[in-house]
């Protein structure tokens, strides 16, 4: 009879304990060697980028100091970001929009710029419309030459409009050179 009482209180224990461990009330953890990958330090520096954009019939220019780095993925973040910033100060767009996510392709020659809403509002011009992009074409241009084309995208997929055409890369450099 003590043996059944003894097997019955190990069953019933280590059924508790598989319970517990299978709901995550408690942790067992083995010890093992963990190897943890650190990243490579980037270069950052700060320097005068100077943002292009259009407004009252003219191309206007705006110089900052901004922290750039060799990652080409964050500057072009902060960049973006700081001329977004100052079209919305200079009433060019009429909504805040927000920059998501910088991603350069593998030969770092086409950049895919994906943005929280769209750039423009229905009721601008075609000319309106193309003077924004060229802005930003020739800011990213400035700052990066090599670059040949940009993607611009709306929550990671192609920019709608009933105007202009996102569905394929915009060369950078653009339409007015």
């Amino acid at each position: 009879m003590r043996r059944y009482v003894l097997f019955l209180l190990l069953f019933v224990g280590s059924g508790w304990l598989f319970y517990t461990w299978y709901n995550e009330l408690i942790i067992i953890s083995w010890a093992h060697k963990k190897t943890v990958a650190v990243p490579l330090a980037h270069h950052r520096e700060r320097r005068k980028i100077v943002l292009h954009y259009h407004a009252k019939n003219r191309w206007l220019k705006d110089e900052q100091d901004l922290i750039v780095s060799d990652d080409k993925s964050f500057s072009l973040t902060t960049i973006i970001t700081v001329w977004l910033h100052l079209l919305m100060q200079e009433h060019i767009l009429r909504k805040p929009v927000l920059l998501q996510q910088v991603l350069l392709d593998i030969h770092e020659q086409e950049a895919y710029l994906s943005f929280d809403m769209s750039l423009f509002d229905e009721n601008q011009s075609v000319y309106e419309k193309m003077m924004i992009v060229e802005g930003l074409l020739k800011t990213i241009r400035e700052y990066y030459p090599k670059l040949q084309s940009v993607m611009l995208l709306v929550n990671n997929q192609p920019l709608k409009d009933h105007h202009l055409l996102f569905s394929r890369s915009w060369p950078i450099m653009g339409f007015t050179s």
